[in-house]
């Protein structure tokens, strides 16, 4: 697959208790991961020996019950362990409640969204070009402009830069320049100023503030502390909608989809390092080859 979709989740508001049904499809991908149980899904595993087509996957939820805030709701699951999924909790979104299925082994689930992800086989609507020393080429090929994309490099001690585009045009190219020969910022200062910019991104795209701190807090570890190069940018909602049709019945007041497309760069330096690495592989030196091997892990 070229793509990897990763937690989507749907938050819903109301203001009365009531029952919807939940559908999602990905035509150019596989839906590999969900939370609470679905009623159904597909296409079928098989039995695990002939190959799936990446493409044509769906889920269906069913009917689930829409629980405002200040509902009688069990306390939500949580382990001992750090998980991705608790920070998502922290919106005004209602709770949900997920009713079992004919398996007389299953309970209600309750939780504050509906999660999924997935695998496909798409191209994501930016093109970039790595060209050496901080120096990138953006370029959108599609009709739809792209807005609020962030060019983001950071070091292995953590310290990072990064460089924000407001809008590409259809069409069009932007070159940005990420200076790495001087002023890098302290990993403390790189995460405040970058989530800060991202939060209002998000919010003039549609979320609630509370869901752009959620979603921040949810990939900050991936986004902004992990060595490399990303390219970060919102996915148009009608690109979100044809690539993953979604059907809520009855029809809310409003819907609004925000995801944060993310790009991981391999650039020119980097592509060296790894040559040079794999050629120390070969030395006569023990120690050499041992560096090379932990330097390419």
């Amino acid at each position: 697959s070229l793509q990897r979709m990763e937690t989507p989740v749907l938050y819903f508001y109301s203001d009365r208790e009531m029952t919807v049904d939940v559908a999602v499809r990905f035509p150019k991908g596989l839906i590999t991961e969900w939370y609470p149980q679905v009623r159904d899904f597909g296409p079928p595993v098989g039995d695990g020996r002939t190959p799936i087509p990446v493409a044509d996957g769906f889920l269906r939820w069913g009917k689930i019950r829409i629980l405002p805030p200040g509902s009688d709701v069990p306390t939500l699951p949580r382990e001992e362990a750090a998980s991705h999924y608790y920070p998502a909790r922290e919106t005004d979104s209602a709770f949900v409640r997920v009713c079992p299925t004919s398996d007389e082994h299953q309970q209600s689930e309750y939780e504050k969204f509906l999660f999924y992800r997935g695998i496909g086989n798409f191209a994501l609507p930016l093109d970039v070009k790595a060209k050496g020393n901080g120096s990138f080429e953006l370029r959108n090929p599609k009709r739809t402009p792209i807005g609020h994309v962030f060019v983001i490099t950071v070091k292995k001690d953590g310290m990072g830069k990064y460089a924000f585009v407001d809008r590409i045009e259809p069409g069009a190219s932007r070159d940005v320049n990420v200076d790495v020969r001087e002023n890098w910022l302290s990993k403390d200062k790189l995460i405040r100023r970058i989530s800060e910019e991202l939060e209002e991104c998000l919010v003039a795209e549609g979320l609630y503030r509370k869901e752009a701190k959620a979603m921040i807090a949810t990939w900050t570890d991936s986004y902004f502390e992990q060595e490399g190069t990303r390219i970060l940018y919102l996915l148009p909602q009608a690109e979100t909608d044809t690539l993953l049709p979604l059907t809520v019945q009855p029809a809310p007041v409003e819907m609004r989809r925000v995801l944060v497309a993310r790009v991981e760069v391999l650039t020119p330096e980097a592509t060296h390092s790894v040559q040079e690495l794999v050629h120390q592989l070969g030395d006569e030196s023990i120690d050499v080859r041992q560096r090379a091997e932990a330097g390419l892990l």
